[in-house]
Formats: C-alpha cells, structure tokens, sequence
C-alpha cells in the first residue's frame, strides 16, 4: 500500500488552535498600545496648546481661558488693548476634564496661571500610558502620570 504523505486533521487543528491564541494575546496588547498612545498624543497637544497660549498671552497681552469638555479642548483670547475676544477649539481622541473648582484655567497677561489644577482623563482606562494629566500651578505646567 502506498503511504500518503501529509497532515492529519489533528494536527492541522492544534496548528489552528494555537495561531487562534497568539493572535488573540497579539490583539490585545495591540488595543492597549493603540490606547495608551491615543492618550499620551493628547496630552501632549494640550500641553504644548497651553505653553503656546502662555507665550501668546505674555508677548501679546492678552488674557487667555481654557476649559475643557469630553473631546474639546476650547480656548479664549482676550486682547487687553483692543478687547477684542476670539475663540479657538481643538478635537482630542480620549475625553478629559479639569479638576478644580472652575472647570476652567486662566493665564494672564504676564504668562502666569491665575487658575490652577489638573487636567486629566476622564474615566478608566485599561492601559498604562507614560503620562495621562496635566498638572497646572501658578507659574509651572508638567505632564504627569496621575492615574
């Protein structure tokens, strides 16, 4: 009788079975990465949107209110001299919130924050990202990890 060379059914199953397994862990830490980067990404355009704001205020005298809302991040420009107000709003991937009494963050026309406190993620998250808030005081910002 002549021997057939190939596969069994068992065989071709367990192969199955074990790239079902790895993919699924690949997955995974493939969703976790894509999260934690989505949050990190968006601290850091917030952070580097308010040292930018900061900067405008000082070099252009202005009054400048930040509040934060799910998704936007929204900005309001008061110019000292003219009183001209413009707004601007910037779309974030993740929701995030203040967290002090205001809901809001001030810089005034010297740079300095006249409100204080945290903006953070709102919710939970399953990954661990480098950083997920930023921390406000009067004449500093840095980002950290708050969570």
């Amino acid at each position: 009788m002549k021997r057939v060379k190939g596969f069994t059914l068992v065989e071709l199953a367990v192969v199955v079975a074990v790239s079902a397994i790895i993919l699924w862990l690949g997955y995974n830490s493939f969703k976790e990465w894509k999260e934690s980067s989505s949050i990190e990404n968006d601290v850091q355009r917030i952070y580097s949107e308010i040292q930018k704001e900061r900067l405008k205020a000082f070099t252009q005298k202005k009054k400048v209110e930040i509040t934060c809302s799910d998704k936007r991040l929204r900005i309001k420009e008061t110019d000292l001299d003219s009183g001209k107000v413009s707004f601007s709003e910037i779309a974030l991937n993740n929701p995030f919130e203040i967290t002090n009494s205001y809901k809001k963050i001030k810089i005034n026309e010297k740079g300095l924050f006249s409100l204080t406190g945290k903006i953070e993620v709102k919710g939970t998250y399953r990954s661990s990202p480098e950083f997920d808030c930023i921390v406000i005081s009067r004449n500093r910002i840095r980002m950290e990890k708050c969570k």
